[in-house]
């Protein structure tokens, strides 16, 4: 007889995978039904697609030096092709992988070769999203203020809402986190948080919070400009901090890892926020499509150079 946990874990997974091939299907099916899009990415100037590959480059290394920086806290002193490949292999993997697959072989490789025990790197993968989150929600909470006071549009509410609701959330979060010693909790999250504060407390000092709250910011920044250069070479002008204020609610597309890549949610939540870019729906969704591929193909050349190093150089597989 299964344990009810196992059952439950079971339903969880089946859960994640259905709404996964929902996804996946809407997506594939407005892509069907927009083609056309296609024929945007054939009239971009070369020059255009360059740069903005060059930006998903620049803004992959800035992850890798994210990485490196807050593993080596840990203890562990990785070489280039470990910190930038294994961020690239991961990049590529998750293409792949359904749930963020390429997390799980990053974390696999670092057992591995390092005997870095799978429970720190969870604590550690939770410490930088809540980092990230945190660095996310007060930019956008800050974007939100200036939009508002800048235009006065009531549309700017309910960012300034909801981004406030989930700086004050996390906030929250981090304190009970750090602060609370009664055991309340079930046993597993009580060891799992016991690991999230081990983590904290090598990780969390003012001069490696600041550098890392400044990557993550480069990163929005250069997630922002890919964008915007998708939109200029299409022809479309839009406001810079409007797509900044909407790449900081992408950030929080990476706690529900529905599809490969976040294939579809992605394009939907910028498409989503087409009043305030003042852009019509269909014309985002097609833009964001186009910049899309042009990621997906950039990923895939690193991440295949990168396959190749490990098993012709190194002889080592990544997936065995």
């Amino acid at each position: 007889m299964q344990c009810p946990s196992l059952i439950t874990n079971s339903l969880n997974q089946y859960f994640k995978i259905f709404l996964y091939l929902i996804v996946l299907i809407c997506f594939g099916y407005f892509l069907s039904a927009n083609i056309h899009s296609l024929d945007k990415l054939v009239e971009l100037s070369i020059t255009y697609i360059l740069v903005i590959a060059f930006t998903s480059l620049l803004s992959m290394l800035t992850l890798a030096v994210t990485f490196r920086l807050s593993i080596s806290i840990l203890g562990l002193d990785l070489k280039f092709s470990e910190w930038f490949g294994l961020t690239a292999l991961n990049n590529f993997y998750n293409y792949f992988l359904p749930l963020s697959g390429g997390l799980a072989i990053r974390g696999r490789f670092l057992k591995k070769n390092y005997n870095f025990e799978y429970s720190k790197y969870i604590a550690f993968i939770s410490n930088m999203y809540f980092v990230n989150l945190l660095i996310s929600a007060g930019i956008g909470l800050f974007l939100s203020c200036f939009l508002y006071l800048k235009n006065g549009a009531l549309g700017i509410l309910p960012y300034l809402f909801i981004f406030s609701g989930i700086l004050i959330s996390l906030i929250l979060a981090g304190l009970f986190i750090k602060y609370n010693n009664r055991s309340i909790l079930p046993s597993k999250l009580e060891k799992y948080i016991k690991k999230f504060r081990s983590a904290n407390s090598e990780m969390w000092n003012k001069k490696f919070l600041l550098v890392i709250s400044m990557l993550y910011l480069i990163r929005i920044i250069l997630m922002t400009l890919r964008l915007y250069f998708t939109f200029r070479a299409v022809g479309i002008d839009v406001e810079f901090i409007a797509l900044l204020l909407v790449s900081c609610l992408i950030q929080f597309t990476g706690l529900f890892s529905l599809t490969p890549g976040n294939i579809g949610l992605r394009e939907i939540i910028v498409s989503l926020n087409s009043s305030l870019l003042n852009v019509d729906f269909n014309t985002i969704m097609n833009i964001s499509i186009v910049e899309r591929i042009i990621i997906m193909v950039t990923t895939f050349i690193i991440g295949f150079i990168f396959i190749v190093y490990y098993r012709v150089v190194l002889k080592t597989k990544i997936i065995s």
